[in-house]
């Protein structure tokens, strides 16, 4: 299993600040942040993807 901070890399300030943390264990991935009441949210990470494909595709044929 591995760990690791997702940050926001376009922030100017000196440390970046942490967006969320992404877990891999296996083909398992999951993005887990704390929210303003300290508890831990977690999605899958091929809900996140589904869900953005489908803003995505909206916007689209929107534009269309």
């Amino acid at each position: 299993m591995v760990e690791r901070a997702i940050r926001d890399l376009r922030s100017g300030k000196t440390i970046q600040p942490l967006f969320c943390k992404v877990i891999v264990n296996g083909d398992n991935v999951t993005l887990e942040s704390k929210g303003k009441d300290n508890k831990t949210h977690s999605i899958l990470w091929k809900d996140v993807i589904y869900q953005v494909e489908e803003a995505i595709r909206d916007e689209t044929q929107k534009n269309s």
